[in-house]
């Protein structure tokens, strides 16, 4: 008996492979279908992207479109201090006083790590909003001049090429305490 349910298991392992489809490498999505007129594209995680990362679909997919929409809105000169406005606590108000003396610890732990690599200043380690200091993803100012002069960022490579293509790029828009 259980031999044959070994062969039966292994008859079906070729089966298994090719049902399986391969995982795309891509940050670019396209969707159509189901009634849609036109197609429209999905552009993911684009903040810590470099201009060199952005494929040759991706200058074709901003080509074919009408309109590109970013999280952010590239041309306002106050987009960066609305960010900043909202990645601390208001009221004076410190992680600290809001968990545990153990789980501060093994926060301060990653935050001096991270400080220390980083040089940043000691107010954004101390009081960043609980949203922020989840996810390390959010640079202050002194990190992020770092990654600009090191990096053209994605979203602002696509608005550049959404621009030269003559589509209208708006914002879907910023709210700090999201």
């Amino acid at each position: 008996m259980m031999r044959r349910l070994i062969i039966l298991l292994i008859s079906f392992m070729p089966a298994l492979h090719l049902s399986a489809q391969a995982l795309e490498k891509s940050l670019l999505w396209k969707i159509s279908g189901n009634g849609l007129p036109k197609p429209s594209y999905i552009y993911g995680t684009v903040h810590a992207a470099c201009e060199v990362s952005l494929e040759p679909g991706t200058n074709n997919a901003i080509g074919q479109t009408d309109r590109l929409y970013l999280e952010l809105d590239m041309d306002d000169p106050n987009m960066q201090s609305t960010l900043m406005a909202g990645m601390n606590m208001k009221d004076g108000k410190t992680m600290q006083q809001l968990v545990s003396p153990e789980d501060f610890t093994i926060a301060e732990i990653g935050w001096i790590g991270e400080k220390a690599n980083r040089a940043v200043s000691t107010d954004f380690w101390e009081r960043p909003t609980p949203k922020r200091a989840s996810n390390n993803g959010h640079a202050p100012r002194e990190v992020w001049d770092l990654v600009k002069a090191a990096c053209k960022r994605a979203d602002i490579s696509l608005s550049e090429m959404a621009r030269r293509a003559g589509e209208h790029v708006p914002a879907e828009g910023y709210n700090p305490h999201t």
